[in-house]
């Protein structure tokens, strides 16, 4: 009884711990509520935009658990695309009062070729504390020829996405561009909302997004399709003043970490100087370059000076005589 006790309270402690441990990784932004993994995940299996709009919308177990209007109910997405050249953009976002929007995140897709085409998925700075950008990927596996399977190794790189059902629709011969037919107030039939879940238990959703298929980067590679994004960006006041002070946060904190860094980098300059360089013989040298040290006044060699002659240093020597000015030597 007792042994059964004892590992009750050891799977409870292990699971508190975990628990702990998640709700450190949230940022606390509401980017911490769409994973976006999960949300590229949805368009990669959707056949349009409309059938993306859905399937964001449709699943309380799917990648949506945003509420930026705090009524505790998960917010409808809406999806809506702009056309430039060859660059498409896919914005999402949300409706938080009847007269503003917030975007959360937007889709950049752009065609180098015809068999060439590159995405990658843009996090809004207001939402997720700061820019992110995430995007597909492909592993190579390669190796020697015939060699064994130890020489191999993996290299990754980026995902070339012409033949996804929803980027050959976006090239596609369209009437012009998708736009929601929804907003605040008026939503689809099928909508049912959902109760937003706490970080902890939507955090335990994201190991369905195969975090080995996309990478985070720091690079815009698609860089027209997100000055498309710049241009049309939606902000929403009430979202901007409830993260207001967050970010005033972490901006200081960064000044801080920034300050810390550069004390201990002069710091370990400072010791660097010091601290002796180790003599390959044994024991340890000044850090003086590499350098022979320089002799003491003991150890200076007499440099320039003849030494005395031994024969004339002997008994019965006679003293050297100085001649007289002018006159010769005898």
């Amino acid at each position: 009884m007792k042994k059964i006790s004892w590992i009750g309270i050891f799977l409870s402690f292990t699971a508190l711990r975990i628990l702990g441990q998640t709700a450190q990784d949230s940022t606390g932004y509401d980017g911490d509520n769409l994973n976006l993994q999960g949300v590229l995940e949805t368009f990669k299996a959707s056949a349009d935009l409309q059938a993306f709009e859905k399937a964001l919308n449709s699943s309380p177990e799917g990648v949506n658990n945003l509420d930026l209007n705090g009524d505790g109910k998960v917010d409808f997405i809406q999806v809506n695309d702009q056309i430039d050249g060859e660059s498409r953009l896919i914005i999402l976002s949300v409706d938080v009062s009847e007269k503003e929007t917030q975007d959360i995140a937007a889709i950049a897709i752009e065609r180098v070729s015809e068999s060439d085409i590159k995405l990658q998925i843009i996090g809004d700075e207001e939402i997720y504390g700061q820019q992110m950008i995430v995007e597909p990927t492909d592993e190579i596996i390669s190796g020697g020829k015939g060699g064994p399977a130890i020489m191999e190794h993996t290299r990754v790189i980026r995902c070339n996405v012409c033949y996804w059902p929803c980027v050959r629709y976006v090239y596609g011969p369209r009437n012009g561009p998708y736009a929601s037919l929804y907003r605040w107030g008026y939503y689809p039939s099928w909508w049912e909302p959902w109760y937003w879940s706490p970080w902890h238990n939507y955090h335990q959703r994201w190991s369905v997004w195969n975090p080995r298929l996309y990478r985070s980067v720091s690079v815009i590679s698609c860089s027209h399709a997100h000055g498309i994004w710049r241009h049309h960006h939606r902000s929403s006041p009430i979202v901007h003043v409830r993260y207001k002070k967050i970010h005033e946060n972490r901006k200081s904190m960064d000044k801080t970490k920034s300050r810390d860094r550069h004390v201990e980098k002069e710091r370990g300059a400072k010791v660097d100087k010091q601290q002796p360089h180790q003599d390959p013989k044994g024991g340890n040298q000044p850090s003086n370059g590499g350098r022979k040290p320089r002799p003491t006044k003991e150890e200076k060699p007499n440099v320039g000076k003849k030494s005395p002659n031994p024969k004339a240093t002997g008994k019965g020597a006679k003293p050297a005589v100085k001649p007289a000015a002018g006159g010769k030597r005898k």
